[in-house]
């Protein structure tokens, strides 16, 4: 029996760090560029990796659920 190492997903979700993810779960955000500019969230989970990580933002103002690029995003302070 073969166990399969955990993708970086699952890693992510583990709390492990990864290199280019500036964000991690639950993370509380403001999205400072695009279509959702000036909106509060969560980081809910990785989405894609690459030069510009997209996560999955749960907007607090009801929209839902969004994606959005690393680079559209910052930590809420």
């Amino acid at each position: 029996m073969q166990i399969k190492a955990p993708g970086a997903g699952d890693r992510w979700l583990n709390g492990e760090s990864l290199e280019g993810i500036a964000f991690g779960p639950s993370a509380a955000v403001v999205v400072i560029a695009g279509r959702y500019e000036g909106q509060r969230g969560r980081v809910v989970l990785l989405a894609s990796l690459g030069t510009n990580p997209v996560y999955i933002v749960k907007l607090g103002s009801g929209i839902g659920d969004v994606r959005v690029q690393q680079s559209q995003l910052q930590l809420m302070q």
